[in-house]
């Protein structure tokens, strides 16, 4: 049994997955408890503006996204020498900073993320998007 607070199969969820250099990845993340902070326009605001700077993501290059009330959507392609979970946690750390900044809170960030396996071709990218 987990020791951590994640959800018995969110482990199981990553076994046997690994990055591919080129790559294309859609990524979850929530916020912490599931809160709407993004239903701000400010928190709104922040978070997209750290989430789109490409130092965000080092070594993978967010290609498009989308941010709901209490979640975020984004199609990352990783490259060359990219870790996509070093990526993704980077990306979260830096927009939670800048959210909890923003909020003046000590604890708002973000769970755990999810990752869909790599999408293979465009046009199955497109049905991801969709």
């Amino acid at each position: 049994m987990p020791t951590s607070s994640t959800p018995p199969g969110h482990h199981a969820l990553r076994k046997g997955r690994h990055g591919r250099s080129g790559g294309l990845y859609l990524l979850t993340t929530t916020t912490h408890e599931r809160r709407p902070l993004f239903a701000h326009w400010h928190c709104a605001r922040v978070a997209a503006a750290s989430l789109a700077r490409p130092e965000s993501w080092p070594g993978a290059a967010l290609l498009c996204w989308v941010l709901m009330p209490d979640h975020w959507h984004g199609l990352v392609r990783l490259q060359d020498t990219g870790n996509l979970g070093a990526a993704m946690r980077h990306a979260k750390g830096r927009s939670a900073r800048a959210v909890n900044l923003a909020l003046e809170a000590d604890r708002c960030g973000r769970v755990p993320s999810t990752t869909m396996p790599c999408v293979r071709t465009r046009m199955s990218c497109v049905a991801h998007a969709m």
